[in-house]
């Protein structure tokens, strides 16, 4: 894949990161259980992270 498809894809993952952890939050605010909730959007975000980190050495000559 190109790094620029890879930094595309590593950006999703770091926005739907985001909105995950954000309804993770709002969730425990109420007293419900979140920690599947918390864990997803840590892989996620991770996931994200290391996307757009290869994406950007792959685009460096």
């Amino acid at each position: 894949m190109s790094p620029q498809i890879v930094l595309n894809i590593g950006m999703v993952l770091l926005v739907s990161a985001i909105a995950v952890l954000l309804f993770s939050i709002w969730r425990s605010s109420f007293g419900l259980p979140s920690t599947g909730l918390s864990v997803l959007g840590s892989v996620l975000l991770v996931l994200g992270i290391g996307l757009h980190v290869s994406a950007r050495r792959g685009s460096r000559p």
